[in-house]
Order: C-alpha cells, then structure tokens, then sequence
C-alpha cells in the first residue's frame, strides 16, 4: 500500500507540474483580452457578478470523488517441500477532494480582462488548464 500511495504522489507531482504552469500561462495570458477569449476556451461560467466596479466570472468546481489504487501483494511460502509464489492486486478506493476556481474580471464598457487569478488542486484544476493554456 505504501509503494503505491508514493507512486501515486510521484505521479501526481509530475502530472501537477504541468498543470499548475499551463494554469499560471493560460489564466495570465487572458489579460488585455475580450472576455469572450474565456467563454471560448473555458465554456461559460458557474457565476457572475460585480466587485469593485468590475464584473467578475467565476469558473469552478468542487467536488469529493474517489481514485483507485491497485497494489499488488506477493505471498510466497511452501506446500510440503515445495515453494510456491503468487500475486494478487488489492483494491482501495481512496476519497480525494476535486477543487479548482478561476476568477476574471473584466472592465464592462470595453470588455477586456483587466485581472484574473486562479486556485485549486491538481485533481480539480487539470480539467481547465488544457482549455485554458495559451494557443
């Protein structure tokens, strides 16, 4: 159990990686840009709303799901004289919390993206930063 749990922390840091720097690139690069820059690459947003003079969109989510882990397990030991030796795979769903929230704020009479920030995990931000990165 414990080598699989690192294997999955190994991959997840290398999976994060590129997650967290196509988030950073793709939400900074929306800056100077028509919102409708965002509604093309994200879809359109779970909110909406006025802060400081701007309007601000919020895309997010939230969520608590499960990721399965396979770990295998050897038993070896001996029938009479004779040694044997088997693998199994045990499964253990494990619970991981999904979050991820983009916010834009756009300037209303020009429309352009005037700030936009970002926050979550790689479990709930890895679904935006494939749109969102800079093409």
């Amino acid at each position: 159990m414990k080598r699989a749990l690192v294997a999955l922390f190994a991959a997840l840091c290398l999976s994060g990686c590129n997650t967290f720097k196509d988030m950073d690139a793709g939400i900074n690069s929306l800056v100077g840009q028509n919102i409708d820059v965002a509604f093309q690459r994200l879809g359109y947003p779970n909110q909406e709303g006025q802060l400081a003079g701007k309007t601000v969109y919020v895309w997010g989510v939230s969520r608590q799901s499960n990721m399965t882990l396979f770990t295998p397990r050897t038993t070896t030991g001996y029938v009479g004289a004779t040694p044997f030796s088997y693998t199994t795979n045990t499964i253990t769903n494990v619970p991981i919390r999904e979050e991820c929230t983009l916010r834009v704020f756009v300037d209303p009479a020009t429309k352009l993206i005037t700030y936009s920030d970002w926050e979550g995990n790689i479990a709930g931000c890895q679904r935006y930063a494939g749109r969102i990165k800079p093409r």
